[in-house]
């Protein structure tokens, strides 16, 4: 939590109190409050590392270039609810999850330098989110 007083994320004193009102019933609080005091002492001194706008991989963001990448090749279909493919001469309706799928490798693909989000963006949530992003892209709407 010290890494994140440190940003003002959060406020110390905030931590405190809740701390507080936590431990009102313990014995030997006066150690407690010392060793919640070190903590946050010390992760003040390393302050949680900020992402940059490059390393902000979000379920938008890879919607977004998701969105940029198959424009030519996919389209949603609201009223039936289906993705169609383009397959070179016309849009064939499909029932394989598409869209899924290449949400997921996109974002394993944006994020594999990423140590801090690579947990978040192996998600399957995390994959559908994006698909539900792009099914809303004016870009790829029918």
């Amino acid at each position: 939590m010290g890494t994140m007083v440190a940003r003002d994320w959060i406020a110390r004193e905030e931590i405190e109190k809740v701390f507080r009102a936590a431990i009102v019933h313990w014995s030997s609080q006066s150690k407690h409050l010392e060793t919640l005091k070190r903590a946050l002492d010390d992760g003040f001194k390393q302050p949680h590392p900020d992402l940059t706008d490059q390393e902000a991989v979000t379920e938008d963001s890879v919607a977004l270039e998701f969105a940029d990448r198959h424009a030519g090749d996919l389209r949603y279909d609201c009223d039936v609810g289906k993705w169609y493919q383009w397959c070179g001469s016309h849009w064939r309706r499909t029932n394989k999850p598409v869209a899924f799928t290449y949400a997921r490798d996109l974002a394993r693909q944006m994020s594999k330098d990423q140590k801090r989000v690579i947990n978040i963006t192996s998600k399957a949530s995390f994959a559908a989110a994006v698909e539900r992003f792009a099914k809303g892209d004016w870009v790829l709407a029918v």
